[in-house]
């Protein structure tokens, strides 16, 4: 099991955002593919570099880019592994 180091998922535990796109990490099999470190959205240097907003959860891509809201987290995970994460078209 190698985790994918080009993609970072900087998280704070108690965050229920963090905890949905967790589980949709888990539910697409990625936890191995995406390197997760926890952070304090208040004083974490690094998440204020990726996020200037310091809101968590933030998902690095490996070209740098910054995804900030969980839903559009979800959407990037579920067009990265083809599982169906969220309903679509007439189910939503």
């Amino acid at each position: 099991m190698t985790v994918d180091q080009s993609l970072q998922l900087l998280i704070a535990p108690r965050s229920p955002f963090c905890r949905k796109v967790m589980a949709c990490i888990a539910e697409a099999a990625l936890h191995n593919r995406v390197a997760q470190q926890i952070v304090d959205p208040w004083t974490h240097e690094s998440l204020r570099a990726a996020n200037p907003l310091c809101k968590v959860p933030t998902l690095r891509l490996a070209n740098g880019t910054a995804l900030i809201d969980s839903a559009v987290i979800i959407q990037y995970i579920q067009d990265w592994s083809g599982s169906a994460l969220t309903p679509q078209g007439k189910e939503q």
